[in-house]
C-alpha cells in the first residue's frame, strides 16, 4: 500500500508548466450555408494561420460540430443535397491531419424522421446525438455507431420549436446538456438513455443563442442573442449575465481544457466576426483572431478547439469499450502515461495542483489499481508509453451483469515528462463513461 500511495503522490499531486490558460490550441470553425452550394470551414493552427476548407457535397447547418473519441476527426451533421425534395441528410467526419471528409451515414431525411438537423454531441459510447428542431415537440436523435441504428427521443412539453442552444456530453457526470434559445431560455439535462429529460433552470427571457458549453465546476455557459458575451447557468439553475460588449453577438462558446489554470471559454463571434477568449475569472474579453476578407465561413456559428477531446471512450461490444488518451499533435510521444479510473463522483474542484491546475478524479480502490496497472480485466493497459497518436486500452465488463447499468466510471490521464516540473506533463480533461451493458 505504501508503494501505491507513493505512486499516487507522484502522479496526482505534482505540478507542471504546460496547459496555460488562454493559449490558442488551433480551431475548426463552421458556419451556416443556407443556400445551394459548398460548405466552407475555417481551420486555424495554434499560431492562427488560416486554412479555408471547401466541400461541395456536405453543406448546411454547419454549426453542429464535435470531436471524435480518438481526438483526430471533426464530427458534423448536415445536409448532403440542396434544399429540395427529397431532402438528403447525413453525418460526416473530417480528418484534420489528412484533410479528407468521410460519410458516416447519409440518406433521405424521411428515413430517419428528420425535418432539420442542428448541433452535434458525441457521447461516451462514441454515438452521435443531434436535434430535430423544426418539429413539435423537438426531438433528440441518437445515431448508434456500433449498431448503425437511429433512436428518437421527443422532448415533449419541456421545449418549444425555437431551437436547441448547444448539445454536449457532460464530462463530469454523464448525460447531455442542452439549452432552449427561445423565450424563455432554459437549460435541460437528458440522461444517457435519452428517455429522461429534466429542467435545470429557466431564464426570464430569451437570453441564449446557438452554442453552449460546460465548465469544470458544472456551470453551463451559453452564447447569447443580445449584447452580453454570455450567460452562465449554475448547477442550481440560476442564469447570470456575463460581460457586456456592445454590438457583439457570440454565437458559440467552447470551454478550454479543464486542466488549464484560470480557465475560460473560446468564442465564435457573429458580429463582428472574430475568435475571442473570455477569462471567466476576471471577465476580460480578448480578441485573438480577426478574419481577413473572405475567410470567415458564412455565418460563423460553431467553434471547436482542436485536440480538445484528449480522453474519451467508445463502445466496441455489448459490454466492452475502448478508452482513448491522445493529447494531440504527438505531444508526449515516447513518454510514459497513466490512466486513472474511479467509481466515485469527481470531487468539487478536483485535486488541486500547486500551479492551479486540477485533476478531476475521485480517489478509490479502482484508481489505486489503475496506477499500478493492476485493474485488468476491467480496465486494461492503464500504464504504458504514448505513441504519436496517444494510447488506448480496453474496458471489459462482460463478466458483470446489467445490474451495473447507469454506473458512472470517471477517467482521467496524465503524461510523465522528465523535462516538466516535477516530471508531470499533460493532464487530460475528465471523462465520464455511463455503463450500459447490452442484452
Amino acid at each position: 500500500m505504501r508503494v501505491v500511495l507513493a505512486v499516487l503522490t507522484l502522479v496526482f499531486a505534482s505540478h507542471a508548466t504546460a496547459q496555460v490558460a488562454g493559449m490558442s490550441p488551433g480551431f475548426f470553425i463552421g458556419g451556416s450555408n443556407s443556400g445551394a452550394g459548398a460548405s466552407r470551414y475555417l481551420q486555424l493552427d495554434a499560431s492562427n494561420n488560416p486554412t479555408t476548407i471547401t466541400v461541395s457535397g456536405v453543406w448546411g447547418n454547419s454549426f453542429g460540430l464535435d470531436i471524435s473519441p480518438d481526438n483526430l476527426k471533426i464530427i458534423k451533421a448536415g445536409l448532403a443535397t440542396t434544399v429540395s425534395s427529397p431532402l438528403t441528410t447525413g453525418l460526416f467526419e473530417y480528418d484534420v491531419a489528412g484533410g479528407t471528409w468521410a460519410t458516416i451515414w447519409s440518406g433521405l431525411s424521411s428515413t430517419m424522421n428528420f425535418t432539420n438537423i442542428a448541433n452535434v454531441a458525441v457521447d461516451c459510447d462514441g454515438d452521435i446525438w443531434t436535434i430535430d428542431n423544426a418539429v413539435v415537440p423537438e426531438v433528440l436523435v441518437k445515431y448508434d455507431r456500433f449498431n448503425g441504428t437511429f433512436s428518437h427521443f421527443p422532448l415533449g412539453a419541456l421545449a418549444t420549436t425555437a431551437g436547441i442552444s448547444g448539445l454536449e456530453w457532460d464530462k463530469l457526470t454523464g448525460g447531455l446538456n442542452h439549452a432552449q434559445w427561445g423565450a424563455p431560455s432554459a437549460l435541460y439535462k437528458t440522461d444517457y438513455t435519452g428517455a429522461n429529460t429534466t429542467l435545470v433552470g429557466a431564464a426570464a427571457a430569451r437570453v441564449s443563442r446557438y452554442g453552449g458549453t460546460m465548465t469544470e465546476d458544472g456551470t453551463w455557459i451559453s452564447s447569447t442573442c443580445c449584447t452580453n458575451q454570455y450567460y452562465s447557468v449554475d448547477t442550481a439553475g440560476t442564469w447570470t449575465a456575463g460581460p457586456t460588449a456592445s454590438g457583439t453577438i457570440a454565437y458559440d462558446v467552447t470551454n478550454e481544457k479543464f486542466a488549464a489554470p484560470g480557465r475560460g471559454v473560446w468564442v465564435a463571434n457573429f458580429s463582428p466576426p472574430n475568435v475571442s477568449y473570455i477569462d471567466l475569472v476576471s471577465g476580460t474579453v480578448t480578441v485573438t483572431y480577426t478574419p481577413g476578407t473572405g475567410e470567415w465561413p458564412g455565418t460563423g456559428y460553431e467553434i471547436v478547439p482542436l485536440n480538445n477531446r484528449d480522453m474519451a471512450t467508445e463502445r466496441t461490444g455489448k459490454a466492452t469499450w475502448r478508452w482513448n488518451y491522445n493529447p494531440g499533435n504527438g505531444l508526449g510521444a515516447g513518454n510514459q502515461y497513466v490512466v486513472g479510473a474511479s467509481l466515485v463522483p469527481v470531487p468539487a474542484g478536483g485535486i488541486a495542483l500547486s500551479d492551479n491546475r486540477q485533476i478531476f478524479i475521485g480517489l478509490d480502490p479502482l484508481l489505486l489499481l489503475c496506477v499500478v496497472n493492476a485493474a485488468g480485466p476491467f480496465v486494461q493497459n492503464t500504464v504504458g508509453t504514448l505513441g504519436p497518436a496517444g494510447a488506448s486500452g480496453n474496458i471489459d465488463l462482460s463478466s458483470l451483469s446489467s445490474a451495473l447499468n447507469g454506473q458512472a466510471i470517471h477517467f482521467v490521464a496524465v503524461t510523465l515528462d522528465p523535462s516538466a516540473t516535477d516530471g508531470i506533463g499533460h493532464v487530460s480533461d475528465p471523462w465520464c463513461l455511463i455503463v450500459e451493458i447490452l442484452p
